[in-house]
């Protein structure tokens, strides 16, 4: 029904309701003009053609809004479904603004009152859905022309649009079976006139559904991996493997890393026992200073000591030297006297005064006998004693003046002597109340005041304290320690947390893989079951299918019900069919039902049909395998889905627990830091303590010295007063020692002159004696005899005058010898005990100096010592602490404790040694590590930007920590950062995106190969539906054994051995997830990549490799007209044709098998084909032609200006298009006169 549309001949909407009967064979007729093929040209609409189809080849562009001028113009189509009181009404609207239409379907057949109200007016589209469910009629929504195919046509398509239009396909669809393609055999035929490539045009339209329900597009077939592709695949793989082949370089950067850490720990042990050998020498150095302060207070006391016993000494000495002094004075006067004694001869003098009484008695004895002898020379013999008288005289007279003089000497020198010591006492009385230096005062202040000095600082450096600044970096080493226990007590805690979601993790990943192995084993059974049954739509030649199919389903429809479906494609069973048995089979009714398997007869009525045993059934059949498909593949990709969250989670745990036991180690080496930097802080205080404590007792040193020297001051300030007071004691000496000179000397002038005297009287005692001689010779005396008695009488005169001169010193003598001369051994022992006790008090003083001096040097010795090794060992200690704070002090982690010397030499070489070697290992580290870079940046892949990325990180890390960054620990961190692209779960992701890339290149060949395949398989079946198709179109008589051909060369493409190659490998191949899941999933094999790279030889340079399907499809037409063989595979053979008669019914032969394979066999939809212009066609022509359409169930609507009676008779009813846009019927139909054309015509 035409509601309203456009009046060809006014070119306006017509105001009409046209409505054209299809049920029978119907004429079309009416003036050329006035609209009969523009209003046949809707009929395909109701099946779904696009305009742009049905108006290809016409011209004509606008098909919609040209038909359906007005907002009320309207197209409605009622059909039948199941039976004829199943009605539908299918209404067509144009939609405003496009060219474009929209339907809805009414349930129930058609009523004017749809389209024209109460008043006479066509219903506005607007309105009209709304106006009929008002009415309680049940309107379908509003569908756009593709969403009204899938409805009407039953389209099993896929779209999530697609399934919820199925409800209404179900309710409003033509057929109870899928009608795809249906709208492309109604645009056919429609057309004015078809060409060959219009055959070939349906037939790729209908291979063009990939799984025969979906949606149209292009059969061309491009691999989604061109040229570039494969090639960047082959490089980074190739790249992959070369890098993880580096297995030597890595090994270099991970011995390094070892030697470089190895070294390093050995300096931090360096750092350590150097901290510990400044601990000892700190502790030496306090010991030292212990040792210094007790011989710094020995020598205090020592010189105190000193100080005293020199006193004590130094007056003994003194007393001992005055009493030797006073004792040797008595003894040299005593020995000066008896040398006097002596000297004068007392002994002899005494002896001589003792025989006083007998040289008298011989002198008067010798003088009586003189004075005989002489008496006679009397007078020469007075003369001679009065010279010798006067000589005797004289002499006693000088001697006594001589004595005199003596006398007065000695007393001289005494009364001096006494001046002189009582000056001397007096001036050492003087001396010694002159009171103390003032320089020995002031210096006795001094030593007081630092020795009160010395024990404040000695008490100060008892109670020595820390600076306030090392207290307060000791509270932030506190604090630091503190800190870095918690965030270890964390850290441990977030490792053991993600050590049980790794563990959990682990389970599920296990749980997942059995759950995707399950599932993969069900799609792999589905997939196994539905390739099955993708082959029972084509089975292979020789198979049980194969030879059912090609007897009628009449013959085995029976065997069906009974046959096991696994045995139908097997080509192993010689299957053959019994003629006749089928034949008695098909004749009697009785054993139609029944079925013999040797003697076993079998009723199988009661047995259902198998979906298998028809295409439609195979069809439905397939169709629900490949939703149990797509639901397991869902399934699957559910399973994998989950697997990879799971392994996800698991890669995530496994990250956090490294990062956290990293994080955990960071914490732990701050842990460490932080200890020893609290360790550090109180060996700071100590040093502090110690350097304060070293300040007091340096100072106690300096004080001490300052009292050293001030006592050594003092004794020689001291030593000098005594050495004035002895001085002083000495020049009275010397003043003595001078009188004593003196008087000595006058003393001995007085002895030569008492000598001279004695001389001279002898002299002239001798010459008067000579004189006296010569008298008495001349007087006859015997001269000699009385010179002899002279001579006695003188000598004994001259004794007792001797005698008499000496008495005083006899009497002084027997005074020495009684009073003075006993006391001498008195004097000598006071004498020599006085010498003895100067002599030992000198040896004492001596003892005692030499005995302090010893002492001095030996603690001075002690001193120096301790001095120099408290100076060696303080340099040492600088040095350790320059070695420590310059050299070591990064190094903060210790290895093994450091066992040999710990002496700065040993140290510094050992410490320098290291250093050198570190040096050296870190330069090989950098060298293997910038190698290694090298080779990972050699291609711009994930591999560089992962080490870019981990670069970036390291310089992050550097401008972080700065100078505490230490240069080895950058070159280790950064070589591990390198090597740790060869841990699994580094590279893993990279390697599983290679595998997936590569096995994305062999699912992208196996897709391609099976796009080709299941491409030639859909030729194969359609050929074969042709064929059947092509025997059930029966009827005509001009030509015989029309052949339809269809076939592809795609296969023959030699690029498909590569990808088939490929497609068998991916086969082959377990699922890919499965290495999404593993933990250190390998690269691609030599192999898989020689297969590539075969492959990718295979691409053309331009790009991807596309093979256009429609290419390689062959129709091909073969028949017999008047016994001569027609093929025909192009337009050219196709016009060669020997009429137009002949390609009308090769064209309605093709379109009808077409139509036989888009509906099936027994369908009842029915189909209207268009046939303009017929009064080409011959009645004869047109006769076969109608009895082939009525039986395919198939109208013909044909139009023409006019009837002619013997084309008219042919059709069931005739159609009259008026100008005015409305059609009404023609006159009855003839039946006897259509009998009798027929009769005609045969």
């Amino acid at each position: 029904m035409a509601v309203n549309i456009r009046n060809a001949s006014t070119n306006a909407a017509s105001q009409q309701i046209a409505m054209l009967d299809l049920r029978a064979h119907t004429m079309a007729i009416g003036e050329n003009g006035v609209g009969k093929s523009s209003f046949m040209r809707l009929i395909p609409l109701f099946y779904g053609a696009t305009p742009e189809r049905i108006l290809r080849g016409t011209q004509k562009h606008n098909l919609i809004s040209y038909t359906l001028p007005g907002s009320s113009s309207a197209v409605a189509f009622e059909y039948e479904r199941e039976d004829e009181d199943d009605l539908r009404l299918a209404v067509m609207f144009a939609k405003p603004g496009v060219e474009r239409p929209e339907f809805m379907i009414i349930d129930g057949g058609y009523k004017e009152m749809y389209f024209v109200d109460a008043n006479g007016h066509f219903v506005d589209r607007d309105i009209f859905k709304d106006r009929l469910e008002a009415m309680g009629i049940e309107v379908s929504p509003r569908f756009e022309l593709h969403e009204y195919r899938s409805v009407i046509l039953y389209e099993h398509r896929h779209t999530k649009d697609a399934r919820s239009l199925r409800p209404w396909a179900a309710r409003h669809s033509l057929g109870p079976a899928s009608l795809y393609g249906l709208d492309l055999i109604a645009v056919a035929m429609t057309s004015e006139k078809l060409l060959f490539r219009d055959f070939q045009s349906l037939v790729l339209e209908r291979l063009n559904d990939s799984g025969y329900e979906g949606a149209r597009n292009s059969n061309a077939r491009q691999m989604r991996k061109d040229r570039k592709d494969v090639d960047s695949w082959l490089a980074n793989a190739k790249h992959a493997q070369e890098v993880l082949g580096e297995t030597a370089r890595k090994k270099t950067i991970e011995e390094q890393v070892g030697k470089v850490n190895q070294i390093a720990l050995e300096l931090g042990s360096l750092r350590v026992a150097c901290e510990l050998s400044m601990s000892r020498r700190t502790q030496e150095l306090d010991a030292l200073d212990i040792e210094l302060g007790v011989i710094k207070s020995a020598l205090t006391e020592l010189e105190t000591t000193w100080k005293e016993g020199d006193e004590r000494h130094a007056k003994a000495v003194t007393d001992a030297k005055q009493q030797h002094a006073e004792a040797k004075l008595a003894l040299e006067e005593i020995s000066r006297k008896e040398n006097y004694f002596a000297e004068i001869g007392i002994q002899l003098i005494v002896n001589e005064a003792d025989r006083q009484g007998e040289y008298t008695h011989q002198r008067q004895t010798a003088a009586t006998e003189h004075k005989s002898l002489t008496e006679r020379v009397n007078d020469v013999e007075q003369a001679l004693q009065s010279t010798l008288a006067t000589v005797e005289k004289n002499l006693q007279t000088r001697k006594e003046q001589i004595q005199r003089q003596r006398e007065t000497t000695n007393k001289d020198y005494e009364d001096l002597v006494t001046v002189v010591e009582q000056e001397r006492n007096a001036a050492l009385q003087k001396f010694d109340s002159a009171g103390t230096d003032p320089a020995i005062a002031q210096i006795t202040f001094d030593i007081d005041t630092h020795r009160h000095d010395i024990g404040v600082q000695e008490a100060l450096s008892k109670s020595a304290g820390a600076p306030s600044q090392a207290l307060a970096e000791l509270q932030r080493a506190e604090e630091a320690l503190t800190s870095t226990n918690a965030a270890v007590s964390e850290f441990t805690q977030l490792v053991e947390k993600n050590k049980r979601l790794v563990e959990v993790g682990e389970v599920r990943r296990t749980q997942s893989l059995d759950a995707l192995n399950q599932a993969e084993a069900q799609l792999a059974k589905a997939e196994s079951q539905h390739k099955n049954l993708q082959a029972q739509i084509t089975p292979p030649e020789g198979s049980v299918l194969a030879a059912l199919r090609a007897q009628p389903s009449e013959l085995w429809a029976n065997v069906a019900k009974v046959l096991d479906p696994e045995q139908l494609l097997r080509t192993d069973l010689v299957p053959r069919f019994d003629e006749g048995a089928g034949s008695s089979a098909a004749d009697g009714n009785a054993e139609v039902d029944g079925v013999s398997v040797g003697r076993l007869q079998l009723n199988v009525a009661p047995i259902a049909h198998p979906q298998w045993a028809t295409q439609d059934g195979a069809r439905q059949q397939l169709a629900e395998s490949l939703r149990q498909v797509e639901f397991l593949r869902s399934e699957n990709s559910a399973a994998q889905i989950a697997a990879r969250t799971v392994q996800a989670e698991l890669d995530a745990a496994s990250n956090a627990l490294q990062r956290h036991e990293h994080e955990l180690v960071r914490a732990k080496s701050n842990h460490s830091e932080a200890n020893e930097a609290l360790k550090r802080a109180k060996k700071h205080i100590d040093v502090e303590i110690q350097r304060v404590r070293a300040e007091h007792v340096e100072e106690v040193r300096k004080l001490r010295k300052t009292l050293d020297e001030l006592s050594h001051q003092m004794i020689s300030l001291k030593r000098d007063e005594q050495q004035r007071r002895a001085s002083l004691s000495e020049q009275f000496a010397g003043r003595i020692g001078q009188f004593r000179i003196r008087r000595d000397q006058t003393l001995k002038r007085f002895t030569q002159e008492n000598e001279a005297a004695e001389h001279a009287a002898e002299a002239q005692r001798k010459g008067a004696n000579e004189a006296h001689a010569a008298a008495l010779k001349g007087q006859g005396v015997d001269p000699a005899k009385v010179a002899k008695l002279q001579e006695q009488i003188a000598t004994l005169d001259k004794k007792l005058l001797a005698i008499a001169q000496n008495a005083h010193h006899v009497q002084a003598w027997r005074q020495f010898e009684l009073e003075v001369r006993p006391l001498k051994p008195q004097c000598e022992a006071q004498e020599r005990a006085s010498c003895e006790h100067f002599t030992a008090a000198l040896q004492d003083q001596k003892h005692f100096v030499e005995e302090t001096k010893k002492r001095r040097d030996e603690l001075q010795k002690a001193e120096n010592s301790k001095t120099g090794k408290r100076h060696a060992t303080e340099q040492q200690l600088n040095d350790l602490r320059r070695l420590a704070s310059q050299q070591l002090s990064p190094f903060r982690v210790q290895g093994l404790p450091y066992a040999g010397d710990d002496g700065y030499p040993t140290l510094s070489d050992t410490t320098k040694t290291r250093l050198d070697t570190l040096g050296t290992a870190t330069q090989k580290l950098e060298s293997a590590t910038r190698d290694l870079c090298s080779k990972m940046r050699e291609r711009v892949s994930e591999i560089s930007v992962w080490l870019d990325r981990s670069q970036g990180d390291h310089r992050a890390r550097v401008e972080q920590h700065g100078d505490a960054y230490l240069p080895h620990e950058r070159s280790v961190d950064w070589g591990r950062a390198v090597v740790e692209w060869f841990e699994p779960l580094t590279h893993r992701q990279y390697h599983i995106a290679l595998r997936q890339e590569m096995e994305g290149l062999f699912a992208a060949a196996e897709s391609f190969v099976n796009h080709i395949n299941n491409f030639e398989a859909r030729v194969t079946e359609l050929n074969g539906q042709f064929q059947r198709s092509l025997a059930l179109a029966t009827g005509f008589k001009r030509f015989d054994n029309l052949q339809i051909r269809i076939s592809s060369t795609a296969s023959s493409s030699p690029e498909l051995k590569s990808l088939r190659e490929m497609r068998d490998v991916n086969l082959s191949r377990t699922s890919s997830h499965r290495t999404t899941l593993a933990p250190n999933p390998q690269l691609p094999t030599s192999e898989e990549m020689d297969i590539v790279r075969v492959f990718r030889n295979h691409l053309p340079d331009t790009g991807a490799l596309t093979v256009n399907l429609d290419e390689h499809v062959r129709l091909e037409f073969e028949l017999m007209e008047m016994g001569k063989l027609i093929r025909i595979d192009n337009d050219r053979s196709m016009h060669g044709l020997s009429s137009t008669g002949l390609t009308v019914l090769i064209t309605m032969m093709f379109l009808l098998s077409f139509l036989g394979i888009v509906r099936g066999s027994r369908s009842p939809v029915g189909m209207t084909w268009v046939l303009d212009e017929v009064g080409r066609v011959s009645p004869a022509n047109m006769l076969q032609y109608l009895d082939v359409l009525a039986q395919q169930n198939v109208t013909a609507v044909c139009a023409a200006p006019s009837i002619d009676p013997a084309l008219g008779a042919l059709f069931g009813s005739s159609h009259l298009f008026e100008d005015d846009g409305s059609i009404g019927r023609a006159a009855a139909e003839d039946n006897d006169g259509m009998i009798a054309i027929e009769e005609a015509v045969q």
